[in-house]
């Protein structure tokens, strides 16, 4: 059963931010929350608050509203809804079954690149299988290539562009893709064993190595959240130093939280990005993580 969370509060006079995508946002009856911390999420039916962790949602449902002596059911039936049906029915899906990589073998620019940001070209393209593109490529011209591999087949790919005038990741979209790319995580088919590292760069998983995914964007959907739990039972979020990159893996391993992972924030105080990590600090990180 899915929930018209927005019909239910405006009934009972509570204020809400809908502006969360699967979320629906209000104050935190659990804490000192001032603003609307608290999300419950309109698919999967689960709350949790962004400062003090994930609720039971018939209690939280119960203490918001204020009425005891009513159970969840009773009133959620109620309430009940076809819009999350019909929001994934309209949703874009794949209807491709191949991917065709736009570009070529990495030219000297894209291999300048790479080297002024501390990588091996070479080593990269034959791990990841890096290409470069061109003057002739249109919307995906001067950009290094990034496959997403999935099970050993490309089911997506992001370009990083090479030239700061130029917007910084370009994805494949989701109707291009054999899966979404925000239902899935780079780098995942090198990430063995019950223990993953995540990053939110393509580059930054590709300098930390094997063992460490990246979500390809900030923030993570609701099915990169359920893939990373359906496959391992603790995570570690290495995010960029900046306030706000750390509050998102705040979020993020909140979400992570409510489905019995063991999360961990990772700050080792330095001040550049996981991309940018020595060789000796990639090594401390992964001995300190057990990767």
């Amino acid at each position: 059963m899915t929930v018209d969370y927005i019909r239910l509060f405006s009934d009972f006079g509570i204020e809400y931010d809908e502006s969360g995508g699967d979320w629906i946002n209000i104050q935190c009856p659990h804490c000192d929350d001032s603003g609307h911390h608290l999300g419950i999420n309109i698919f999967n039916q689960y709350a949790n608050c962004w400062k003090c962790g994930g609720h039971n949602l018939e209690y939280t449902i119960k203490k918001i509203l204020r009425i005891p002596n009513i159970t969840l059911s009773e009133l959620l039936t109620k309430y009940s809804t076809r819009f999350a049906v019909f929001r994934k029915v309209n949703a874009k899906s794949s209807v491709v079954d191949n991917v065709i990589l736009p570009g070529r073998a990495l030219e000297r620019r894209h291999q300048k690149y790479l080297i002024n940001r501390g990588f091996d070209p070479d080593f990269l393209v034959e791990k990841y299988h890096l290409l470069g593109t061109g003057v002739a490529d249109g919307l995906w011209n001067f950009r290094i290539i990034i496959p997403i591999i999935y099970r050993g087949r490309v089911v997506s790919f992001q370009g990083r562009a090479i030239h700061k005038n130029m917007d910084r990741y370009r994805t494949l979209e989701a109707e291009k893709s054999i899966i979404n790319p925000k239902h899935i995580l780079f780098n995942l088919d090198n990430c063995p064993g019950e223990k993953i590292i995540i990053t939110e760069g393509p580059f930054d998983a590709m300098r930390l190595g094997d063992g460490v995914a990246a979500t390809l964007g900030i923030g993570m959907s609701r099915e990169q959240i359920e893939l990373l739990s359906s496959k391992y039972r603790t995570v570690y979020c290495v995010f960029d130093p900046e306030k706000m990159a750390q509050k998102r893996a705040e979020k993020i391993g909140n979400y992570l939280a409510i489905l019995n992972l063991d999360v961990f924030i990772v700050d080792m105080e330095w001040e550049h990005d996981p991309g940018s990590l020595t060789d000796s600090e990639i090594v401390i990180i992964k001995k300190e993580i057990g990767i």
